[in-house]
Order: structure tokens, then sequence, then C-alpha cells
């Protein structure tokens, strides 16, 4: 009888003591992929610490600037964007992204697509576009693309949508007033969102424009402008929590008429998933004017 109450008593502790070892915080090397994951994306704060908007003068360096100004003007750089005709003629690249452990990874997708409540123009439509190839990302945007992140700590893993687009008009264009009108919208919106949460535009080049100038607004119809329009100069760029407020884009025209007019700018939004397949962001549910 002494000896079975023993054997009671021993296997009773040794549960407890397996009870004790399952409690002891694991090291990084017992912990699964997805306990690391979320362990380690539980301190993100997504920028609450952030302005709704913050202008950057110096966003990137000389070297860094060069490095996508030669890559907008090499034949892998930007192709015609479809949908400019119905407002200034404009070319475009794209990449989804994932930067992780300091690299840059991309997806094969060369299309996205914005809800149609993010934008009245092309929204719902498949936006098909040249793909910024990997060796590009790791070369020219990877930096920029990991100050996005730090800037807005966001999740590991985060999945990006990067990219460039040149608005451009020929010199000496002679055009009837309705398209001439048309021509001088940079996107073809008037106030509205993009539909993300967290975002940043950075002027890379600027010839011979006049006007095209940034603004944002605490509200749909306008009365509520957050600041002045302004203009991004290369090397400037302005983050924003695009789910907190709208931007708009003032009318760009051509400085001498003569010479062309060229405007290019990298996007980059987060999070991106929902623009894979066009569906909607729950945490983005302001609109477009």
């Amino acid at each position: 009888m002494g000896n079975c109450n023993s054997n009671k008593a021993t296997k009773k502790v040794e549960k407890r003591t397996d009870e004790v070892r399952a409690e002891e915080p694991k090291n990084a090397d017992q912990r699964s992929h997805k306990e690391r994951y979320v362990l380690e994306n539980a301190t993100t704060n997504l920028g609450a610490d952030k302005p709704r908007f913050e202008f950057v003068p110096d966003c990137i360096d000389s070297a860094a600037l060069e490095k996508l100004r030669a890559f907008e003007k090499s034949e892998c750089g930007p192709g015609i964007d479809p949908s400019s005709t119905h407002f200034m003629k404009r070319s475009k690249a794209i990449a989804f992204v994932l930067p992780l452990n300091g690299t840059v990874y991309s997806l094969e997708q060369d299309f996205f697509m914005q809800q149609q409540g993010y934008n009245d123009l092309s929204g719902g439509c498949k936006r098909q576009y040249k793909k910024i190839q990997d060796s590009t990302l790791q070369e020219c945007f990877a930096g920029l693309i990991h100050q996005f992140v730090d800037y807005y700590d966001l999740p590991k893993s985060s999945l990006i949508l990067v990219q460039i687009q040149t608005s451009m008009m020929e010199g000496k264009q002679v055009e009837n007033a309705a398209r001439i009108n048309r021509c001088n919208s940079i996107t073809g919106q008037g106030i509205h969102t993009d539909g993300s949460d967290r975002a940043l535009l950075l002027c890379i080049n600027r010839e011979n424009t006049n006007g095209a100038a940034n603004q944002f607004h605490g509200s749909l119809d306008g009365e509520d402008p957050l600041c002045e329009p302004r203009v991004l100069q290369p090397g400037e760029g302005v983050f924003f929590k695009d789910n907190e407020l709208f931007h708009y884009v003032t009318p760009g025209v051509q400085s001498f008429p003569e010479v062309d007019l060229k405007r290019t700018l990298i996007l980059m939004h987060w999070p991106a998933e929902h623009h894979l397949v066009g569906g909607n962001n729950p945490n983005n549910r302001l609109g477009v004017r």
C-alpha cells in the first residue's frame, strides 16, 4: 500500500514538473514560425506616434535618387498606363513586395485592382503594367522600401504595393480646350483616398512643371484643408495615413509650352492584399469625390 501511494505521488510530481516546463518561455529556436510571427508583430505600432502626414525634404540621398532616375529612363522603366487616356499621359511600373530580413521579395503579379469606392475613374478594373524586376528592386528600391517600413513600424512580412509613374506632356502640343483641361489633371481624380492605411509619395524628377502640388484634407468636400498645396521637389517625400485623411493633386501645366513636361513619383501603399483582388480594406472606409 505504501509503495502504491509513493508511485502516485511520484507521478503527480512528474506531471507538475511537465506543466511547469510547458509554462516556461520558449527560446527563439523552440518557437514555431507562427509563434515567432505573432511575437515579432505584437509590438508594431503602425505609426501611432506619427502625424497624419509629414513632408520630408531630403527623403533619400543624391546617389539613390540618381539610381531611380536612371531606371525610369531605361528600357526596363515604366510602360504606358492605358487608363491615362482620361487624364495627363502617364507611364507606370509596379511590384507587390515583401520586405523580410533585409531583403525585398516580390510577387509575379503585374496588375492591381482598386475597389470602385476608392477610385471612381478606374476602380474595379484590372490595371496591368510593366513589373519592376527583382534586380531593380534590390538595387534601386530596397532602401526606400525599408525606410517606409521603419517609419511606420509596419509588421514584418508586410505586403506593399510599390509604383513608379511619370506624368508627361509634349511641348507644342495643339489640342482642343476640353482635351487640354483633361490633360492638366494628374490623376483624373478629385479629393480622394487610395484605399490603404499608410502611404508614401516621393518625387524623383520634375521638369518644366507648374502646379501638380499635393494637398491633404480632413473632409471629402474640401471644406477642411489640412495644409496649403505643396509642390514636391526631387528627393522630397511625404508620408501620410491614407485611412485618416484625403488627398488631392492640383492640375499641372507646362511652365514653357514649347518644352516637354515630366513629373516622376514613387508611390508605396500598405497594406496591399486587397489590391491583389480588388477587395475592400476594412481599415479604410473613406471615399472619393
